[in-house]
């Protein structure tokens, strides 16, 4: 099965191609038929007087030989014969013999004569014409005849005046005798017979021409009927080859197949010698109408594609790839655009040499040794020109492969899927590229794993934060019915001790509990318009009491209103949060300024404090869960407080950040505004 469909496969493509140069080969065909037609004009015509004579290539048949005769032969009589029904006199005749002398030597020696007139004595120009026994006059071996006169009946006569279309003296033509005589093609001696032969034979061959043409135009279109069905897909493979080709070359092309059809018809119209004919010019449009058939290919599969692939375009793209690429590549652009620039400049300086050299090819009268170095050098400049290009794809494509490379390097994060490296079979980086590829495996196994890790690690705090609510729930009921006992006081002082911690387990509890949730994406979170300002002064007037206890001074700048969208109640843990981080941690009888600031649409709330401990770490390892300032862990507090914050403002949608300038502790929380207003029965938080 494998192998007829191989087969079957190798049949289509065969199919394919040959219906594609089918085609091609019919337009070309199409195109000489219509271009030998317009230019055999004149051939046609004189093949429609003279019929199938014309395929003799003999110019016997042609009007133009005709005409010269019948003058030659109308001076010759009107000379030594004069007119019927007038009478010559001596000046006219000797004006008639003087212009039959002046066409006869257009002939040079091809057209020979005897004339026997009376009153004259004999006039020739050939000495080999002689009489025969039975007293005919004889014609040389390469001569043919073409007139000869030498009968006085009536009938002769008629005739004589039939050619010539004049009624000559009777009596005078009855004591006349002449031949002309016609040299047998092609040894003629004079241009004129000459180019009237070479004329002959080419009415010939461009009929024969023209006729081959016209049948193989029949027989191609014919077959082009025949395997129509594979033209589609042969214009589609050709397509995706043709696109990649710049539009000024196929312009290049456009240009030189006019150029062949206007120098095809130019040079069919102006038939002078035979040696034309066979010239490789004659046949220029058959490469033409090639051409245009793969220039319409072209154009009927990738439409206006076609115009995008061009030397502008590309030069937008390159602009804008240099503009937008690092140094290192932008460097290396320089030099290719210097290597296509010189290879370019080759090329047109080589060009000129060449095509000096085949012009002065033919004068063989110069000198052999400036041709040969004009071959030279220009060969010469072609080859560097060719290597200079060949350099600048090698260095072009392995750029390419580099940038790819690089970006891909920089683009390499975990978790973001991306498609795999594909560089060409040939390029030096293909190694590389295939170690990025199974590095970038690796690096998204390894994320893989790190998030089912993390996944099962917050399953198992939140199955534990569930599970210890239970019993922390009865530890906490018991140690208040302890403490409303009337205990000794070493018992109470215990009971009481009890009831506190028990307190701050289950707050710490519930916030690994929140946490957990937050993380997963299972935090419930309820957005909408809610003040800013009001809900941070509501937070610090409910921390009131804390804060007077404290040493520390609360400085608010607070703009009104800020309005946001957030959920109001992870909003008020979020303060929270920070305010008792900022109680916990400041250095004692200072200052901690609360702002509220609006910039480009960005409601930013700082809190600003000055830490009572050298701030010696990280603001990233600070948010970390379960991590705290005071190392010692001496104070109260689950190292979970500005992980909450973090967690639960990307929750709602804001960001949080922290700055750290020396001592000074920056908390940033940030929400985009909303032009969402509250009701105007107010609004809770």
């Amino acid at each position: 099965m494998d192998i007829n469909l191989t087969k079957n496969e190798k049949n289509n493509m065969f199919g394919k191609i040959l219906a594609f140069l089918n085609r091609a080969f019919f337009l070309a065909a199409l195109l000489t038929t219509v271009i030998l037609s317009f230019a055999a004009k004149q051939v046609l015509l004189t093949a429609s007087d003279i019929g199938l004579k014309i395929f003799s290539g003999d110019l016997i048949y042609l009007p133009e030989f005709k005409d010269y005769m019948v003058d030659l032969t109308d001076n010759l009589l009107w000379g030594y014969v004069g007119l019927e029904e007038e009478t010559l006199s001596e000046q006219d005749s000797l004006k008639f013999k003087r212009r039959f002398q002046q066409n006869l030597s257009l002939s040079n020696h091809d057209v020979i004569y005897y004339i026997e007139a009376p009153d004259e004595d004999v006039h020739t120009n050939h000495l080999q014409i002689k009489e025969n026994e039975a007293g005919e006059l004889q014609l040389p071996s390469d001569y043919q005849t073409y007139y000869y006169w030498n009968g006085f009946n009536e009938q002769d006569v008629n005739y004589i005046s039939d050619i010539t279309g004049q009624a000559f003296n009777r009596d005078r033509l009855s004591e006349t005798r002449f031949i002309l005589g016609l040299r047998r093609n092609p040894h003629y001696w004079g241009s004129f017979m000459y180019n009237l032969y070479a004329k002959a034979q080419c009415y010939r061959v461009v009929l024969i021409y023209l006729i081959v043409s016209l049948s193989v135009t029949l027989i191609l279109g014919l077959l082009c009927l025949v395997n129509r069905k594979y033209a589609g897909g042969a214009r589609a493979t050709y397509g995706t080859f043709t696109k990649k080709i710049w539009l000024e070359a196929k312009l290049l092309l456009l240009g030189f197949a006019l150029w062949g059809l206007y120098s095809g018809y130019y040079w069919w119209l102006n038939l002078e010698t035979i040696d034309l004919i066979w010239s490789d010019f004659r046949w220029i449009q058959l490469p033409s109408g090639l051409l245009f058939y793969l220039l319409y290919a072209d154009l009927r599969e990738n439409k206006s594609a076609v115009f995008t692939n061009s030397f502008p375009v590309e030069l937008f793209h390159f602009r804008k790839e240099y503009l937008r690429s690092e140094h290192w590549y932008r460097r290396i652009m320089r030099q290719c655009s210097v290597l296509l620039v010189s290879a370019i400049l080759c090329a047109g300086m080589g060009f000129y040499p060449l095509t000096y050299s085949v012009s002065i090819l033919y004068p063989i009268a110069r000198s052999f040794r400036p041709r040969l170095s004009l071959i030279f050098l220009g060969c010469l400049l072609a080859g560097v020109s060719i290597c200079l290009f060949a350099v600048y794809l090698r260095i072009r494509n392995f750029t390419k492969d580099a940038k790819a490379v690089m970006d891909r390097l920089s683009d390499l994060q975990p978790g973001t899927p991306t498609e795999l490296l594909k560089l060409s079979e040939n390029s030096p980086l293909q190694e590389t590229a295939e170690n990025i590829n199974r590095l970038e495996s690796d690096i998204e196994s390894a994320v893989e794993q790190r998030n089912r890790s993390n996944k099962l690690r917050m399953e198992l705090i939140t199955n534990v934060s569930h599970d210890l609510k239970t019993p922390l729930t009865s530890i906490i009921n018991y140690a208040d019915l302890l403490c409303e006992e009337n205990l000794p006081e070493p018992a109470a002082d215990y009971a009481i001790s009890l009831r506190n911690k028990s307190y701050r387990l289950k707050n710490m509890v519930q916030d690994v509990f929140e946490l957990s949730k937050a993380t997963s994406g299972n935090l419930r979170i309820e957005k909408q318009p809610l003040d800013l300002a009001k809900l941070i002064r509501q937070t610090l007037a409910d921390m009131d009491e804390r804060i007077e206890e404290s040493s520390l001074t609360f400085k608010t700048v607070i703009e009104t209103p800020v309005m946001i969208m957030a959920d109001g109640e992870k909003l008020y843990r979020v303060f929270q949060n920070l305010f008792i981080n900022a109680l916990q941690y400041s250095l004692e009888n200072s200052r901690v300024h609360v702002l509220l600031s609006v910039e480009e649409g960005i409601a930013h709330a700082k809190i600003k404090n000055t830490s009572r401990e050298e701030i010696n770490f990280d603001p990233h390892d600070i948010m970390e869960r379960f991590v705290r300032a005071d190392t010692s862990r001496t104070t109260e507090g689950s190292g979970l407080g500005l992980s909450i914050v973090q967690s639960f403002t990307e929750a709602c949608g804001g960001t949080f950040s922290i700055d750290l300038d020396a001592d000074m502790f920056t908390a940033c929380v940030s929400f985009p505004l909303t032009e969402v207003t509250l009701p105007e029965d107010g609004a809770s938080l």
